[in-house]
């Protein structure tokens, strides 16, 4: 969850992107379009802002954002509505509500639902199948628009690139089976049941939360929310972090052991993804390049690393005999193999 200040700089970015979509000014050929975003974004600003603090930085954004933009070969069809779908349960229709920032039709006959984001940590395309957020997006698009074959969601990360990812149908109707499923547990419960997990800290109910009082009582983390009760917290549990590695560690020597005799590259355990990752650096030996290229090229370099000698293969005229040779010349050094363990995704 963003900070005070955080959350009213991307409320600011994103009502800019609104009012340059909503009043037209992406189909206006203006002499200095910059000018009139900036104007639009200052005003956004100071709607949320009584001083100029962050002005710099949420101008960057919108800076880099107005010049990636490209609006061809697609057609805007709305922004900033609040709009819902029904979900069927036993308990009848419940409304699922949602705003969406943009969605366009794109010349393929594609829909493609665009989420402004002013996150400081980037999103990878991984992420965006395993997010409630852009499940519901590329669903609620579906069932709006049940003619497209493909949805996109694509989150344009305002500090970074966008990032995007298609949804099939038959992923719709899964996420669809998923919000009735969670639904129907949530309807036969009767709130009796207490489960800690990493929402915890927003729920509504924590502050009557009988397991969440136990579990700070305890000593737990859950609960806790203020920044310096988390610093001392955070401390202390580092400095049990190495005899925890430690442990980590063994486990992970069992696990491997059983892969190796298996010959398993992963395998799945309750509601666990386990893998084995290895990763590979390539390398080249200097004193054999030397004898393929002599001494006049190498001097050119300083550090002969992959990304010289791919510079090397490009720029200086070798023959293709040469050429052949130091591509053999590469060896790849693989790390130890490593676990890999994450919770199973609910889709």
């Amino acid at each position: 969850m963003l900070s005070g200040s955080a959350a009213s700089l991307g409320t600011s970015c994103h009502t800019a992107a609104e009012v340059w979509i909503a009043d037209g000014h992406y189909l206006k050929n203006h002499t200095d379009e910059w000018a009139v975003m900036q104007s639009i974004y200052q005003e956004a600003y100071f709607r949320e802002f009584a001083d100029a603090g962050r002005l710099a930085e949420g101008s960057n954004l919108m800076k880099n954002w107005l010049a990636r933009q490209n609006w061809a070969g697609r057609t805007v069809l709305s922004a900033e509505v609040k709009e819902n779908f029904i979900l069927q349960t036993s308990a009848g229709k419940i409304p699922v509500n949602y705003i969406m920032d943009r969605v366009d039709r794109l010349d393929d006959g594609s829909i493609e639902v665009i989420d402004y984001k002013s996150l400081s940590r980037p999103v990878q395309p991984v992420d965006l199948k395993r997010k409630i957020q852009s499940r519901l997006y590329a669903l609620a698009a579906q069932m709006k628009y049940p003619d497209a074959t493909r949805i996109w969601v694509t989150f344009d990360m305002l500090r970074y690139d966008p990032v995007g990812i298609v949804f099939t149908i038959e992923e719709n109707r899964e996420t669809y089976r998923f919000l009735k499923k969670l639904a129907e547990e949530i309807i036969a419960s009767d709130g009796s049941v207490e489960n800690l997990n990493d929402g915890c800290r927003w729920c509504i109910r924590k502050s009557i939360c009988s397991t969440i009082q136990r579990h700070a009582a305890a000593g737990g983390s859950v609960g806790i929310s203020d920044a310096a009760a988390a610093a001392e917290r955070s401390y202390r549990l580092r400095c049990a972090l190495d005899a925890m590695k430690v442990d980590a560690d063994e486990m992970d020597k069992i696990v491997l052991a059983h892969m190796e005799r298996e010959n398993l590259e992963g395998f799945a355990t309750g509601d666990l993804d386990v893998s084995v990752s290895v990763s590979g650096r390539r390398q080249i030996d200097p004193e054999r390049l030397l004898q393929v290229v002599g001494p006049e090229i190498m001097s050119r370099y300083a550090t002969i690393n992959v990304t010289a000698v791919d510079a090397i293969l490009k720029n200086e005229g070798l023959t293709n005999d040469q050429k052949s040779t130091v591509r053999q010349l590469f060896r790849t050094n693989y790390s130890e193999p490593s676990i890999k363990i994450k919770r199973t995704s609910p889709f």
